[in-house]
């Protein structure tokens, strides 16, 4: 039996429109993240708790220095420690459920990690920082934990 996936309405055809400042700069932030994540940084996991660390500690005062409430989950694994990193923008309780959204800063070994997952790290980023002194109906956590990869996840 074949099956067929089916897309509804028409593709688009047309030039990619002009992107303004605003969007300049995101891409430019997101480059500049993921470069020195997975470039400078390279393979974090607990075999490399030096560059895990270093890049726990930049994530906390990128979200810092936006001014978001942050908090460390710290944990050990394989005797290395390990923290799970938390931004809180606190929503104006008009919605009682919390948003949670994540992505994880750990590699594989032997890996740089740029689209596992530093791209979704920067995503975060770019994220809260549209979430700069906005009041939310829901409280959102922007979380960028670790030791998502095997043997872990």
């Amino acid at each position: 039996m074949k099956q067929f996936v089916v897309m509804p309405g028409q593709s688009f055809a047309e030039a990619n429109p002009e992107i303004n400042e605003a969007e300049r700069e995101t891409a430019a932030r997101l480059k500049e993240t993921i470069q020195f994540i997975a470039g400078d940084i390279g393979e974090r996991n607990t075999r490399k708790p030096e560059a895990l660390a270093r890049t726990a500690d930049w994530i906390e005062a990128i979200l810092s220095d936006m001014g978001h409430e942050v908090h460390r989950q710290s944990f050990h694994a394989d005797g290395v420690e390990c923290s799970n990193i938390e931004a809180i923008v606190r929503g104006n309780g008009e919605l009682a459920e919390d948003v949670v959204i994540g992505a994880h800063y750990d590699t594989v070994p032997n890996c740089p990690g740029a689209n596992d997952n530093t791209s979704g790290i920067a995503g975060l980023l770019e994220l809260a920082r549209a979430y700069v002194n906005i009041t939310p109906r829901r409280t959102i956590r922007f979380v960028a934990f670790v030791n998502e990869e095997p043997p872990y996840f």
